[in-house]
């Protein structure tokens, strides 16, 4: 675009004589003459810049997508170690297993895994509050 613009000033005076429709496509076509070499450089360097940014897209969309099973796989670990200390009856410190999810986190993955489950199996029925459904009479 810049290119474009310093040509649009430099050729300017050129085409004086053309009608204005015409005499703008002439200048159009001067520049890019004139700075052929330079615009199929940039074209190349975008199209490199476009490669790249498409391949770092690709990486971090990988290192999420790992970095989510990891998670996943770790807080299941975690979950099934907290229900084995709870039917035990133990303390259950996820630290000390090397977890950084609160106990908070590990009974919130567990209460899901239970309502998944529950509404895969037909189980599962939504608690309505007694005070929330007298205001929708």
């Amino acid at each position: 675009m810049g290119i474009y613009a310093l040509g649009r000033l430099e050729f300017a005076a050129k085409f004086d004589q053309e009608e204005p429709a015409v005499r703008a496509s002439l200048i159009e076509a001067q520049v890019f003459l004139t700075y052929q070499k330079q615009l199929n450089n940039l074209s190349i360097q975008e199209g490199r810049l476009r490669k790249q940014r498409e391949k770092d897209r690709t990486e971090l969309e990988n290192l999420q997508k790992d970095r989510k099973e990891l998670h996943a796989r770790r807080i299941k670990q975690a979950g099934e170690l907290y229900e084995e200390a709870r039917k035990a009856r133990q303390h259950f410190d996820p630290a000390e297993f090397g977890f950084e999810f609160s106990t908070r986190e590990i009974e919130q993955h567990i209460a899901d895994v239970d309502k998944r489950f529950a509404i895969r199996n037909h189980t599962f029925f939504y608690r309505i509050d007694p005070e929330a459904s007298a205001t929708l009479k």
